[in-house]
């Protein structure tokens, strides 16, 4: 997978909340401050499915960076049966890519807050 992201012109940061956390996050942050625009799965890679992990909130708070909700659907795809149900569309399927309206961190807001203000625009747009 590194390699085709890579060969696509981006920047592969590995962490995740079971492996590398602090140093993929630290790694991330200053990425995204020289002018990276960060791509995170907010749930992580254990899950439990749709619910934001810490690393965004504190992406979103240290950078000021707007959160864009980005959800996919195709017309014909495989589900896998794993804790958040991975789909990968067949070929030629059609695909659509559905982007929801920017969530930004206020100042001083509660993560909480921050959290849920995430995950209710990421669940405006996806369809389960």
């Amino acid at each position: 997978m590194t390699r085709l992201e890579s060969s696509l012109g981006t920047s592969v940061i590995r962490g995740s909340t079971s492996k590398g956390a602090i140093k993929g996050l630290i790694n991330l942050l200053r990425k995204a401050l020289t002018g990276y625009s960060p791509v995170i799965t907010p749930d992580g890679p254990r899950g439990p499915k749709y619910e934001v992990q810490d690393g965004l909130l504190f992406l979103a708070q240290k950078t000021g960076f707007p959160i864009i909700p980005v959800s996919w659907s195709a017309n014909r795809f495989h589900r896998f049966k794993s804790w958040d149900s991975f789909m990968i569309p067949m070929p030629f399927a059609r695909v659509n890519v559905t982007y929801g309206q920017p969530v930004i961190a206020q100042v001083g807001e509660d993560k909480e807050t921050l959290r849920q203000r995430i995950k209710d625009a990421l669940m405006e747009i996806t369809v389960d």
